[in-house]
């Protein structure tokens, strides 16, 4: 996903579903390296600005 493949991404999502994964799986496999890399910049964001990442906050 992260080099913008859609040709090849296209032709594992087809092989990934054929071998069994579900719908579900191959969502998540895609959808968890983004949401990661975006989740560690927005606490890189959060740490430049001297306030809490959301989950410190409610354990205080």
């Amino acid at each position: 996903m992260a080099l913008h493949r859609p040709n090849e991404i296209r032709a594992h999502i087809h092989a990934a579903l054929n071998v069994g994964a579900t719908r579900q799986e191959v969502a998540e496999v895609i959808y968890m390296p983004v949401v990661v890399d975006a989740l560690e910049v927005y606490g890189q964001v959060l740490a430049e600005r001297g306030e809490p990442f959301p989950a410190e906050e409610r354990s205080r």
